[in-house]
């Protein structure tokens, strides 16, 4: 169990919410998961971080997905 050290949590899965944000959020929703950060989610490994591709790279891995396709649509053929 973490414990406190120097009057902070040490647990990112821990967010003390004011009484505030359930009073103001009361009729609409309780999503608690949007008041952790992109950057918070991908610490807390619950969230992948965003990569971006170049042309190159998603040429390969479009041709990657297809030949799995291939592959799998042969498998079916043969059962």
């Amino acid at each position: 169990m973490q414990r406190i050290k120097e009057g902070k949590i040490i647990n990112l899965r821990l967010k003390i919410l004011d009484i505030d944000w359930f009073l103001q959020n009361i009729k609409s929703n309780w999503v608690i998961d949007n008041n952790w950060s992109d950057d918070e989610k991908i610490k807390l490994g619950i969230k992948e971080e965003e990569k971006t591709m170049n042309a190159s790279d998603l040429s390969d891995f479009i041709d990657i997905v297809i030949e799995d396709l291939n592959s799998y649509k042969e498998e079916l053929n043969n059962v």
